[in-house]
């Protein structure tokens, strides 16, 4: 059953983050593998101005540490840092948030369940207003979901949508879009129907299960077959180059192309194919616009990839947060509803998804370093 989305929709944004990937690589110096710079404990007091006596220094401290504690909080916790486009959005979350007045943490699990776990709680031990997660897996963190909100902290989804407990938004880019994109590309690479191997994320991943879905529909009752369609067990490069291996086992000698669930995948298929000798003899697609799947389209190694707009997700994310934890509403911009199925009740979430982009030979030149 497909399930009906409910879409934010704003004006076609531009991209404002050229500048983002310049600070990302001062702000990469002081970022450690589990925690950004500060934590919510450790605030900037400051010291009071002129030649006051020392209580009127420690009155305005105490004034600013008030301001400070009444500060909204924002609690970050991303997968990992490992593909391209983190380093942006952790820059235009930090940047966004910040410039809305309110203080953020941003952390990364680096691709470890219980270490994101840890820091959800550490987050709801430190009362933060909103927890932004990008899960490592979509469907291990109920509980600590559950204990957050109980305790009233509001928590967004950033790019998928976790299982089994309410969230309060879902932050994503549109994967049916990029289904249907996807799909345009396989009937312009084979017009005249083929093979295809598609190799998608793990099971538990509605985003990239609804791209798959999508591109189905898309190509079904005509000439194009899906011969093979596998998972990843993670998102980790282990699990992707197996997923990867097993589709080319199953079915790749007979196949026209491979859609793969990440651009890391797609060149993973594309060395296989180097080694095989068979370069050009399959169309290769992935997904997330990095830097080497677009050196690989220039080269005609890979056909096509799906452009993220990064910075669109990470600034609506920071925008959200901080308007739900000072009590906005933006119910009267909402038409149709998310549908997640818990174990024994049906959640509708709030979604915004930002639209897709096909990149290609045609238009590859225009991207830089993830922004068009």
């Amino acid at each position: 059953r497909r399930p009906s989305l409910q879409i934010l929709r704003g004006k076609d944004m531009k991209c404002k983050y050229f500048a983002a990937v310049l600070i990302s690589a001062f702000a990469v110096v002081s970022f450690s593998g589990c925690s950004f710079p500060r934590s919510f404990d450790e605030t900037e007091s400051g010291t009071a101005a002129g030649e006051g006596t020392a209580e009127a220094k420690e009155k305005t401290q105490e004034n600013m540490q008030e301001e400070e504690n009444e500060k909204v909080k924002i609690g970050v916790s991303f997968d990992s840092m490992e593909q391209e486009r983190r380093e942006i959005e952790r820059t235009v979350l930090e940047d966004t948030v910040q410039k809305l007045g309110a203080l953020v943490e941003i952390q990364s699990a680096e691709g470890d369940i219980e270490t994101q776990k840890e820091q959800i709680r550490q987050f709801t031990d430190e009362s933060v207003n909103v927890i932004i997660v990008a899960a490592v897996d979509s469907s291990a963190l109920e509980a600590e979901i559950r204990d957050a909100r109980n305790q009233g902290i509001l928590v967004v989804a950033y790019e998928r949508l976790i299982q089994g407990e309410q969230t309060d938004l879902f932050v994503a880019a549109d994967s049916r879009m990029a289904g249907e994109q996807i799909a345009d590309e396989i009937k312009n690479q084979l017009p005249e129907g083929g093979s295809i191997l598609l190799v998608c994320g793990p099971e538990n991943d509605r985003s990239s299960q609804n791209t798959a879905d999508t591109l189905e529909e898309e190509l079904e009752g005509n000439s194009w077959e899906i011969a093979y369609r596998g998972c990843a067990a993670s998102w980790s490069g282990e699990d992707e180059k197996h997923a990867v291996e097993e589709a080319f086992q199953n079915a790749g000698k007979q196949a026209d192309a491979i859609v793969c669930a990440t651009d890391r995948m797609a060149g993973m298929a594309a060395e296989i194919l180097e080694n095989e000798q068979r370069t050009g003899e399959m169309a290769v697609i992935g997904q997330n616009a990095d830097s080497d799947a677009c050196r690989r389209i220039q080269e005609g190694t890979q056909a096509m990839t799906i452009y993220i707009p990064a910075e669109e997700l990470a600034e609506k994310a920071a925008e959200y947060a901080v308007q739900m934890a000072e009590g906005g509403n933006f119910s009267e911009t909402i038409t149709e509803e998310y549908e997640l199925v818990g174990e024994e009740e049906e959640f509708m979430v709030p979604c915004y998804r930002a639209e897709t982009l096909a990149v290609t030979e045609e238009n590859v030149s225009k991207l830089g370093r993830n922004t068009f």
